[in-house]
C-alpha cells in the first residue's frame, strides 16, 4: 500500500535532512511518492542542489537522473549535472555544382538546348560555352543549320568557337596586346597605347593622318604668331575633323586656314 502524500513546501523540505543517528540515510534507489513529490517541490523552488541532495538523502547528480525521468523542469544548475546530450549528425543536403545551362532535370521543352550544348566542348569556361551555345540556337531556330548536321560535322561547331574567339578576344586579325610587356619601356602608357593602336591602322587611315600632318605644318607657323591664335586655329581644324568625322586632307586644310 502506497505512503500517504504529505505536501511541504521546499523550506519544510530543506529543514529536514535525512540523517539518522547522527549519520546521512542513503535511501539510494528506493524512490516512493512521497520523495518524488518532495523532488517536484525542490525542482519548482529552483532550491539548491546540494541541499536538496542532503534532504532526501541521495547524490545530487541521482536527483538530477530521476527528475529528467519524471519529467520535471530543473533548475540550470542541475542540468549541469547530466551529461550532454550525444551530438546527432544530421544529413546535409547534396551540392550539386552545375555548368552551363544549369538544369538538374532537363524537360522536354530543353531538348535542343541540351542537345546544343552536349556539341561544344565541355572545357570551356562557362561564359564561353554560353554565347556559343546561343549562337548555334539562334542559328538553327533561324534555319540556318540544324541540330543533326552539327553532330554530323563538329568543324561547323569548332567554327563557331573560332568566330567566338575573333570576336571577343581578337582584333582585326591581331591578338590583343597587353602593356604588361612594355614595363621596361619608358615611355608614357597613353603613348604606348597609342603607338599599338597605331599598327591595327589601314594603309589609308596612315595616309590620312600624315597628310593632316603636312597640311598643318605648311598652314601654321606658331613661330611668328600670337600663341592664342594659334591655339585657335588648332581648335578650329579639330572642329572641323570631328565634324567629318576624319582627318581632313591637305587641300581642305590649306582652304581653311590659307
Amino acid at each position: 500500500m502506497p505512503s500517504t502524500i504529505v505536501p511541504a513546501t521546499a523550506d519544510q523540505i530543506l529543514a529536514r535532512p535525512a540523517y539518522m543517528g547522527g549519520m546521512l540515510l542513503n535511501q539510494g534507489l528506493n524512490w516512493k511518492d512521497r520523495d518524488k513529490e518532495r523532488l517536484r517541490i525542490l525542482c519548482e523552488a529552483c532550491a539548491d542542489v546540494e541541499r536538496s541532495a542532503a534532504a532526501l538523502g541521495r547524490e545530487p547528480k541521482t536527483l538530477a537522473y530521476k527528475a529528467r525521468e519524471l519529467g520535471v523542469v530543473m533548475p540550470e544548475s542541475w542540468t549541469l549535472l547530466l551529461p550532454k546530450p550525444k551530438y546527432v549528425p544530421h544529413p546535409r543536403e547534396r551540392v550539386q555544382l552545375l555548368r552551363y545551362p544549369f538544369i538538374i532535370k532537363a524537360t522536354g521543352d530543353q531538348a535542343d538546348l541540351i542537345a546544343v550544348t552536349n556539341l561544344v566542348p565541355k572545357g570551356l569556361p562557362d561564359e564561353m560555352r554560353a554565347d556559343i551555345c546561343q549562337e548555334i540556337l539562334l542559328a538553327v531556330y533561324q534555319g540556318k543549320i540544324n541540330i543533326s548536321t552539327l553532330e554530323k560535322r563538329p568543324d561547323l561547331v569548332r567554327n563557331y568557337v573560332k568566330q567566338w574567339r575573333r570576336d571577343n578576344v581578337e582584333r582585326g586579325g591581331y591578338g590583343v596586346m597587353s602593356l604588361s610587356q612594355y614595363c621596361d619601356d619608358d615611355r608614357a602608357n597613353d603613348e604606348i597605347a597609342s603607338s599599338i593602336a597605331a599598327k591595327d591602322w589601314d594603309w589609308q587611315q596612315m595616309n590620312d593622318k600624315r597628310s593632316a600632318h603636312e597640311a598643318m605644318m605648311a598652314t601654321f607657323t606658331q613661330p611668328t604668331q600670337i600663341d592664342d591664335v594659334y591655339r585657335n586655329e588648332m581648335r578650329r581644324h579639330h572642329k572641323q575633323s570631328h565634324a567629318a568625322g576624319r582627318h581632313l586632307s591637305f587641300a581642305e586644310t590649306v582652304e581653311i586656314y590659307g
